[in-house]
């Protein structure tokens, strides 16, 4: 570890301590206050209109931990004789702790997503229709229903070409085996082509070669081919050890997850994430054929039946993903459940 690697580590390690001397700071029972400890901003962002619509006319008092190993240790670092539960609550993601056995936090006041972290939840036909309707204003419910339904089997196929990758994943998380999983691009694997979703074709190098210099063949054969298997492209761009890996190995975690019964469970949110504003993308690429199909239907309509043109009109990316969206969606019922709950306890507890 280096000498900046060393500084960082020190830093976030004293945060559940510094967050337990700054809730002891502000907390108070008989105060209408809520305080929440979460792995950082987003998620907070993300949390925070479920948080407001359940605890009505409560201070919300964040405490950003810097990743779910802090928000645990500073569940453990709190003397629980001092306060109320469910006003201290946490929030972490599953990520796979389930599928490879790992201790939980089981308590009333701390939440672990049923999914595999926050960005599932986004990834949904109810947050695509808020991209059409609101982002890009189309109002015709028959051109809007077409898209809703080919988003939702280009996400069935994304899903089920992810199984692979994550059983790779797995085999390495598993033994905690050294693994960059942010270097691991989906765009890689995947092309989107007006919200068709293309899992590019494994072919031998002198053909991908060939393929991607012809002047004759067309530009998607091109995008929709790789020249390296999973193993490979883990091993060269996230820096996984070969000799980690075995058929075995990859056959037991694939089996496994083909036996959980969400996709979501496994799938990480970066992923979901990733397919949810390429969707954006497709449909932002798409806007002027949109168009050329509502002016066909306008030319048969009177003044007054017009069907307004698309624009964009909120631009939507992975910096602002967290505050557009959460304040847009039903919320999820976990997350109404955790809540309700704690907010009953409290109420018995006043």
């Amino acid at each position: 570890m280096n000498f900046l690697d060393s500084f960082f580590f020190k830093a976030e390690s004293i945060l559940p301590r510094a967050g337990n001397i700054r809730l002891l700071q502000h907390y108070n029972s008989q105060h209408k206050t809520i305080h929440v400890f979460v792995e950082d901003e987003d998620d907070f962002e993300f949390y925070r209109p479920f948080i407001t619509l359940t605890y009505i006319d409560f201070k919300i008092i964040p405490y950003f931990q810097k990743g779910k190993k802090y928000v645990k240790e500073a569940y453990y670092e709190i003397n629980w004789s001092r306060f109320i539960k469910s006003k201290v609550l946490f929030f972490t993601d599953k990520d796979y702790d389930d599928i490879l056995g790992r201790e939980t936090v089981n308590d009333i006041n701390f939440f672990v997503t049923k999914h595999y972290s926050i960005e599932n939840y986004l990834a949904t036909v109810e947050s695509f229709d808020f991209i059409l309707s609101r982002c890009f204003g189309l109002k015709h419910q028959g051109l809007k229903q077409n898209l809703l339904d080919k988003f939702k089997n280009t996400y069935e196929i994304f899903q089920s070409n992810l199984l692979p990758i994550t059983a790779f994943i797995l085999i390495y998380r598993k033994d905690e085996n050294h693994l960059k999983l942010d270097y691991l691009k989906m765009s890689y694997f995947f092309h989107f082509d007006e919200l068709e979703i293309f899992y590019k074709k494994l072919v031998p190098q002198f053909e991908f070669d060939k393929t991607t210099k012809s002047l004759t063949i067309a530009k998607l054969e091109k995008l929709i081919i790789r020249n390296q298997s999973i193993l490979e492209y883990i091993e060269d761009k996230c820096f996984a050890d070969r000799s980690n890996f075995s058929l075995n190995k990859l056959l037991g975690h694939r089996n496994a997850i083909k036996l959980i019964d969400d996709p979501k469970k496994y799938i990480r949110g970066k992923y979901d994430i990733w397919f949810l504003l390429e969707s954006f993308r497709c449909v932002e690429r798409m806007t002027g054929k949109i168009n050329l199909k509502i002016k066909e239907m306008n030319n048969s309509l009177t003044e007054h039946q017009q069907i307004p043109l698309i624009r964009k009109n909120i631009d939507l990316n992975i910096n602002n993903v967290f505050d557009v969206l959460p304040p847009k969606i039903n919320m999820p019922t976990d997350i109404r459940q955790f809540l309700t709950i704690n907010l009953d306890h409290l109420n018995g507890n006043n």
